[in-house]
């Protein structure tokens, strides 16, 4: 059971002082309160399906959080043409204060009967503050060439008091050992130059910048912190024009990822004492090379459209969590770095009409491959237990979607839709482990029109999971139908929906991660009715914005 309060406020000033200055200032503050309260039961199996342990936990929480960001850019333009100056000052702050209980009791069946009472309550107030500024300049070389300089500082402090204590018949005992009270200090140098080259049909940019990074952390009976990195960046872009409705853009990346204090404090979180969480003092930062290449191509002339991505991330020194199970199904995780980590995602889509039956189709392919290290304690064949083993481990994701679109006019519209995704994961360690499951997905929806004002709309869903590792076949159909009335020069919309008329009242997901696959069935709500009334404010200022038959722009819902 959760609750949430969201409060949001934003204002934004762009104000062109004369032909040469201009400044934007933007602002915002957000306020949230927020309550939960969990409760869940679990049990450990092994493979023979024995029980290694049992756990029945219970947790309260309640959160206060306020956060403002404020932003102000000055721009300045010179009277030589192409020379420009441009100043940014932020400011972020925000202030977290938490409360929270949890009470668990864990029985362990391995290697002896044992059971665990967990009864805990903690405070926690947090107050994040970051600084920022930039100054970047353009000089015009002639023959549309220019030099940039570019340079970022950043200043972030975050001033975390957290407090953990045991309670035991009433009484509650400070724990020192799950309680942190610290101050953490990132500073950012960033130096930049590029070189930016424009040509009719193509533009290239390339440059390379300094990143010093500082992090300062001074804990409260903890030995302190001090992390100093130095990175050198280099970055590309290439844009080529065949022609104004064909572009190819490349673009080169490398960013640092820096580990954060809580991943270096080595403070244990057992929150949830089968699932420890510790940190790592020796992590070194992540240095990651990113490749993105986009091609897409539209003819005015037959309405054909092409679109095509490939995008891939090498990443050293990257950044993992290492996770340890003992005999009695403890889990503890903790960041680790290993050699190298790869990615790769592509995806291509192509549509195009069928005049002759007032139709279009659309196809989509789209293809995920990851290479990863999976760090893992293992037993060895004599039964020994070794840590923090490396091995390799691929992810793969194929999916496809095929889309036809048929429409009569202002009468009658229909989309028939199916969608399908094969998911693997294929471990070095052992194959036997390997995970592959198929998620597909099948769908209709129609949409008639009656006397201009009157619609009928219905939308079947026919949805399919199967696990090929678990032998696991599960089916769902939704469907839902709607009647609508509309109004006010159509700016009005009163809507009687019936949805899920079947009364499915399950739903399944299943996800893949490093170590593991899961799948969730969830209680959803069963059949039900629901009547809507929706106005589009700006349509009248706006006739064009609605799309069509149905009302466009900014809209008001109301729901019963």
């Amino acid at each position: 059971f959760s609750t949430n309060y969201n409060h949001r406020a934003n204002a934004v000033l762009d104000h062109k002082i004369d032909s040469a200055n201009s400044i934007k200032w933007t602002t915002g503050f957000t306020s949230t309160q927020s309550e939960s309260n969990v409760s869940s039961e679990g049990e450990t199996k092994n493979d023979e399906g024995g029980l290694i342990n049992t756990s029945n936990r219970s947790s309260l929480s309640a959160q206060d959080n306020n956060t403002l960001n404020t932003n102000a850019l000055w721009r300045h333009k010179f009277s030589k043409k192409g020379r420009n100056l441009t100043a940014n000052v932020s400011l972020n702050y925000s202030q977290n204060k938490s409360e929270g209980a949890v009470q668990s009791t864990n029985v362990y069946y391995q290697p002896i009967d044992l059971t665990q009472e967990l009864n805990q309550v903690n405070d926690q107030l947090t107050e994040n503050l970051t600084l920022g500024s930039s100054l970047s300049y353009t000089e015009p070389l002639g023959n549309r060439r220019y030099l940039e300089f570019n340079y970022n500082f950043s200043r972030n402090k975050n001033d975390v008091d957290r407090n953990v204590y045991n309670v035991n018949e009433g009484e509650t005992e400070f724990d020192e050992s799950l309680s942190s009270e610290y101050t953490s200090t990132y500073t950012y140098h960033r130096p930049v130059m590029n070189v930016r080259v424009n040509r009719s049909t193509y533009s290239v940019t390339a440059g390379v910048s300094l990143q010093q990074t500082e992090l300062n952390g001074d804990f409260v009976s903890r030995e302190s912190i001090y992390k100093p990195y130095s990175n050198f960046l280099p970055s590309a872009h290439f844009n080529y024009d065949f022609s104004s409705s064909r572009h190819l853009t490349i673009d080169y990346e490398t960013s640092v990822q820096e580990p954060t204090i809580t991943q270096l404090q080595p403070v244990v979180d057992n929150t949830d004492p089968l699932n420890i969480t510790k940190g790592n003092i020796d992590l070194r930062p992540a240095y990651r090379h990113s490749v993105r290449t986009n091609f897409v191509t539209f003819s005015p002339v037959s309405f054909v459209n092409f679109f095509a991505f490939v995008n891939a991330t090498y990443t050293q020194h990257a950044i993992t969590n290492s996770q340890s199970i003992d005999v009695s199904g403890v889990r503890t995780t903790q960041p680790v770095n290993v050699d190298n980590s790869m990615s790769v995602n592509a995806s291509a889509s192509v549509g195009m009409p069928i005049n002759k039956i007032s139709s279009r189709i659309r196809l989509s392919a789209n293809a995920n491959q990851q290479y990863g290290v999976n760090v893992l304690n293992r037993t060895d064949i004599e039964g020994n237990v070794l840590s923090n083993v490396q091995s390799n481990i691929e992810q793969s994701t194929l999916s496809s979607t095929l889309r036809y679109s048929y429409r009569y006019k202002e009468i009658f519209d229909a989309e028939l839709s199916a969608a399908l995704s094969r998911n693997s994961t294929d471990y070095e360690f052992n194959s036997e482990s390997n995970q592959l499951y198929y998620n597909n997905t099948y769908r209709a929806d129609a949409n008639l029109t009656v006397a201009k004002n009157y619609q009928l709309s219905t939308s079947f869903q026919y949805l399919i999971y199967n696990s090929a590792t678990t032998d696991f076949n599960q089916n769902v159909e939704l469907w839902n139908v709607s009647v609508s009335r509309f109004i006010l020069k159509k700016a009005g919309e009163i809507k009687l929906t019936a949805n899920n008329l079947l009364d499915n009242n399950f739903g399944i997901s299943q996800t893949a991660n490093v170590n593991y696959v899961e799948r969730s069935n969830t209680n959803n709500l069963g059949r039900y009715y629901m009547v809507s009334f929706i106005y589009a404010i700006n349509r009248q200022l706006n006739p064009m914005g609605g799309g069509g038959r149905r009302p466009g722009g900014m809209r008001m819902i109301i729901n019963n």
